[in-house]
């Protein structure tokens, strides 16, 4: 079928699904490479499965307690920064001690709470792990915008705090553990276009639909410039068999019935995988309607322009 990895991610923690182990046994018994985006709280499975884990990608955007709870609300407020950090401590022992393949990296989602902290991250979560558990090695972290949905408009930035990230980023590539570490360059470039993007969209935060302002302009102007820059590569497959083009996992919640979804492509419980991708690939380039429901999560996820 040509797939290699499969990344298991969503609005929840896939480690706290109770059929978690059976995945992981059933991926790893079939060759594929499994990565997985957790808050590593079930520690129990995590601790029995990780050698069975390519890549585990922790979400975890601070280095305090402090810090923690005021990123993770409104929800999460059970998960505690120390906890995490004693389970990820184990973690790395046992990659250590059992000489394991599995890489741990971090992933930290930029937003208005933690934009202004987010370039000292790297470093001081370094010196925690090496303090603390005498991990010595670096640490690889991968930024990226919050995808915008109806549940998180209050830390949606303005415009104002989007010229502010450019700054700091701007300053922070000059860092060489940032530069050599993180994905800074691409998340500096993901930025600008963001804020060039912003002279077309209009706010990001007030609502994920184009506004009665624009309306106009975007349809006429702006349709058929933008085309997807990941429906060509990966695909999302929903818990139900539902496979979509886009990897935004808040598609089935808050977008088009799959019905109207020109990303929907079939349920692979229905039909064979084959045929479903043969579709897929047959539809080629994907011009999203930015009229339409998710025209601003597109704007954060990737757009390309067209010549």
């Amino acid at each position: 079928m040509g797939i290699t990895d499969l990344e298991f991610g969503g609005q929840g923690d896939p480690i706290n699904y109770e059929g978690f182990g059976q995945i992981a046994d059933v991926a790893y018994d079939l060759g594929f490479k499994t990565r997985v985006l957790s808050y590593i709280q079930n520690k129990e499975i995590l601790f029995e499965k990780l050698h069975k884990l390519s890549m585990l990608t922790v979400n975890l955007n601070a280095t305090n307690e402090e810090e923690f709870q005021k990123i993770h609300y409104p929800t999460k407020k059970s998960i505690q920064f120390e906890s995490t950090l004693d389970i990820l401590g184990e973690c790395l022992r046992l990659i250590k001690e059992k000489q394991l393949s599995t890489k741990i990296k971090f992933s930290y989602v930029i937003h208005r709470e933690t934009y202004k902290q987010s370039m000292s991250f790297p470093e001081k979560l370094f010196k925690i792990l090496k303090d603390r558990y005498g991990h010595e090695e670096p640490i690889h972290i991968t930024f990226h915008h919050m995808l915008i949905t109806p549940a998180n408009y209050a830390i949606t930035p303005n415009k104002e705090e989007f010229q502010e990230m450019l700054e700091l980023f701007e300053e922070a590539k000059k860092n060489d553990y940032i530069r050599n570490n993180t994905n800074i360059l691409s998340l500096l470039q993901r930025t600008r276009e963001m804020v060039s993007l912003y002279g077309f969209f209009g706010p990001f935060k007030d609502d994920t639909l184009a506004s009665s302002e624009n309306y106009g302009f975007i349809k006429e102007k702006v349709n058929g410039r933008f085309w997807c820059d990941g429906c060509n590569e990966l695909i999302f497959v929903d818990c139900n068999g539902d496979i979509f083009g886009c990897y935004n996992p808040t598609r089935m919640v808050y977008g088009f019935p799959k019905e109207e979804d020109h990303m929907f492509f079939g349920n692979v419980l229905d039909e064979p995988y084959e045929e479903i991708l043969r579709k897929k690939n047959a539809a080629g380039r994907f011009y999203p309607d930015l009229t339409k429901r998710f025209w601003k999560v597109c704007v954060v996820c990737g757009l390309n322009r067209s010549k």
